[in-house]
């Protein structure tokens, strides 16, 4: 029998101070230097990088890289304007407005962090839209140009109106805790009782790709969560 396990630590805001490459204009990397960027968000929407990256050919005077953004994506900042832009991945020309400038980016991160966890274990599709409604409301105090239409900050609180964060579940969960890691951030580690056999994993991912809808795959059980993987019935 798998023992009650304790709470999972809260995400807490924090600054990092990070290098940057030799390429990187002077100014800029000593701004990062010195006032530092968000060490973490909640998932992996914003992963900082160990060291700021110039890109170059993009929006004229280029980019600098300064975290990760899902899979493939980039948050930088703009040379030519300090505006805090997302590219869905290195070589794409596509930019999609985030925050004003930095500080304005590090303060909505502090604001969505204080506001977690989103959700409570019974809370309904009226508590959903309620959430989201109150993170719109932080981000829009710190910056009125954040909640650009599909942009970074209006997709966070689309997700969390559509309760769209779903938690593997295994029926048969180890009698142990395997420490699979959900969030290196904090660190956080999947509950045992989400975590799957790789063979599961790997039905699961056929699935996914053979069907190429984007659904949750059938061969495997899901329970709502939060967005770094931690789920609603944690403590029960």
């Amino acid at each position: 029998m798998i023992e009650p396990l304790p709470g999972l630590p809260r995400p807490e805001f924090t600054l990092i101070h990070i290098e940057s490459s030799p390429e990187v204009p002077p100014y800029i990397a000593r701004e990062l230097l010195e006032a530092g960027i968000p060490g973490g968000l909640i998932g992996y929407e914003y992963r900082p990088l160990a060291e700021a990256v110039f890109l170059d050919g993009i929006r004229g005077s280029g980019l600098v890289a300064v975290a990760t953004s899902g899979l493939l994506g980039r948050i930088c900042v703009d040379v030519a304007t300090g505006e805090i832009v997302h590219i869905p991945k290195v070589e794409s020309t596509a930019v999609t407005h985030v925050n004003g400038e930095l500080d304005l980016f590090t303060r909505c991160v502090s604001g969505v962090i204080d506001r977690f966890p989103f959700y409570g274990e019974d809370d309904g599709e009226e508590k959903f839209e309620g959430v989201a409604d109150a993170i719109r409301d932080i981000i829009a105090a710190v910056d009125g140009t954040a909640l650009v239409h599909n942009g970074f900050w209006d997709g966070l609180c689309e997700d969390v109106e559509s309760q769209s964060c779903w938690v593997s579940d295994n029926p048969a969960p180890p009698d142990f805790d395997p420490r699979v890691l959900s969030d290196p951030g904090c660190p956080l580690w999947y509950d045992p009782r989400s975590t799957l056999p790789v063979a599961r994993v790997r039905a699961a991912l056929r699935e996914l790709c053979r069907m190429g809808t984007g659904d949750r795959p059938e061969c495997v059980q899901w329970v709502h969560g939060e967005i770094n993987g931690e789920r609603l019935n944690a403590n029960s």
